[in-house]
This record gives C-alpha cells, sequence and structure tokens, in this order.
C-alpha cells in the first residue's frame, strides 16, 4: 500500500545561476553568455586563452550538480599545471534525487531502490 503524505510545501533547486555580472568580463575580454564563460574542451575561454572557467561560471553542456563542478576544477588544475592535457567530459556524472523511494542515475541509466 502506498505512502500517502500531506504537504504545504515543496521546494526544488535545479542548478545555479552564473553569478558574473559584478566581474567586469568585457574588460578582460572574456565571453559569457546567460549560462556562463564559453569555453574549449580543456576549458580555457575561447576569447581569452589566458583564462580558465570551471563550475557555476561555465556554460558546460554537462547537468548544473556539484560532481560537474568537481570535475572542472580538476581539469583546469591540470591544464594550469600541465599544459592542456585533460579534457571535460560529462559521461558518468551521478545525481540523486533525496526521495522516498530513493532515485539514483549514472550516465542516463535510472535505478530505484
Amino acid at each position: 500500500m502506498p505512502i500517502i503524505n500531506e504537504i504545504d510545501l515543496v521546494e526544488h533547486g535545479a542548478g545555479r545561476v552564473p553569478a558574473l555580472q559584478n566581474l567586469d568580463l568585457e574588460a578582460g575580454n572574456v565571453a559569457a553568455g546567460k549560462d556562463g564563460v564559453g569555453f574549449d574542451t580543456h576549458l580555457r575561454s575561447v576569447s581569452n586563452p589566458v583564462v580558465f572557467s570551471a563550475g557555476d561560471a561555465a556554460a558546460t553542456c554537462g547537468p548544473p550538480l556539484a560532481p560537474v563542478s568537481a570535475l572542472g576544477g580538476k581539469v583546469v588544475a591540470a591544464n594550469l599545471l600541465g599544459g592542456d592535457i585533460a579534457a571535460a567530459k560529462y559521461a558518468g556524472i551521478p545525481s540523486a534525487v533525496f526521495t522516498i523511494p530513493a532515485l539514483t542515475r549514472v550516465a542516463g541509466a535510472r535505478t530505484r531502490h
């Protein structure tokens, strides 16, 4: 038998909007759109090659999740230290919905527990 609960409020937070408006990106010749800074596969700015972008500030094709930001940080660090040796690949990013029953997802597969 399903459990039914009455609730007063449901909140949903899907991703974060990059807070770039106060950075004066134009002065640094850094191209950005509503989704963040545009970059190449090494997370280097397409308009200013000395600028890298990761996390919420990067206009990634990955979902707006903490593991995507962490991956971006690792890619940027590797490229800063080693010179364009790492590329961002977003396949297999895990996500979870904290519900009962729990729902998880990795690489497009859906699993119910």
